[in-house]
């Protein structure tokens, strides 16, 4: 699994969200449940939830990774996939596609998957060529496997249609639980009115920074930040942050009371609610390096 996307999982509709786009056609995994592409996920898109959840299956390992589900599309299609839309070109139905069947622009991926060179596709080779054309596609470094595990949970943790999905809280959607997506989708439906709109699916953006954040800087891993790791030079620029947050002087900062310097120091307007652009302008504004900072 491909570390530095991991990391910028979290933040996907942050980075994408500078107008306040939404977040449900910004998220892949949400984008996919919205199949007419309308911003709002309705009753019978919520119905649907098992087998839009199966296809973003891309390894067919039978689960659902954090990175499967930010991702969407980006691993290539799943050999599935690419089954059903090369064998729709099957015009006389014998189960095989001949290069004559092929559209002149896909010529060049029959090539590729026509191993034996025989003139025709066979679904063991077009399956063979979905592995390939995924693994051909450039990777990432791998990062420190437990840090990758550690986001991974927060991903699943921060992103409130995971959480709802990830019932035994694994950092994985079993098929168990892609089978029960439509009631776990239901939960997030705070209004009742059978449908999910961006208000009710969209993270906690202090949540968000500071988990990821938590990550990053709680090198030792024990859910704090203590002096030595907020004296490191990753966190330099968020220092003063990490050390006011430690209200009770015990020398440590928790999640808990970042979450609550962070808003303290981001909500601008003091309305009570953090929005992405307003941690997007804290970051450039310096409002988390600042030694000290006044509730008006």
């Amino acid at each position: 699994m491909k570390y530095l996307t991991m990391l910028a999982v979290c933040t996907v509709a942050m980075l994408r969200g500078q107008n306040n786009q939404s977040f449900i056609k910004n998220f892949p995994l949400l984008a996919a449940l919205d199949t007419d592409h309308d911003g709002v996920i309705s009753a019978a898109e919520i119905a649907a939830a098992p087998a839009i959840l199966r296809s973003l299956d891309h390894n067919e390992d039978g689960k659902l990774e954090a990175e499967e589900c930010a991702e969407g599309g980006e691993h290539g299609p799943s050999s599935s996939d690419m089954v059903k839309t090369l064998m729709a070109f099957d015009k006389n139905g014998d189960g095989k596609i001949e290069r004559s069947e092929m559209p002149e622009r896909m010529l060049g991926l029959f090539d590729r998957g026509d191993l034996n060179k025989d003139g025709v596709l066979t679904v063991d080779e077009i399956r063979k060529l979905a592995q390939a054309e995924q693994s051909s596609r450039p990777k990432e470094q791998e990062g420190d496997p437990a840090t990758r595990k550690r986001m991974e949970k927060v991903i699943m943790r921060v992103v409130p249609v995971l959480a709802a999905l990830d019932t035994d809280r694994n950092a994985e959607i079993s098929e168990a639980e892609m089978q029960n997506g439509p009631a776990a989708l239901k939960r997030l439906d705070k209004n009742g009115d059978g449908r999910l709109t961006d208000e009710e699916v969209t993270p906690d953006w202090v949540l968000v920074f500071v988990a990821q954040g938590m990550v990053q800087l709680d090198t030792d891993g024990d859910g704090r930040i203590s002096k030595e790791e907020a004296d490191a030079p990753k966190a330099r620029q968020f220092r003063a942050t990490l050390l006011a947050a430690d209200r009770n002087h015990d020398g440590y900062a928790t999640e808990e009371e970042l979450i609550a310097e962070v808003r303290l120091r981001a909500d601008v307007n003091h309305d009570g609610v953090v929005t992405q652009e307003e941690i997007q302008r804290a970051l450039q504004s310096g409002a988390l390096a600042k030694e000290e900072v006044h509730q008006q």
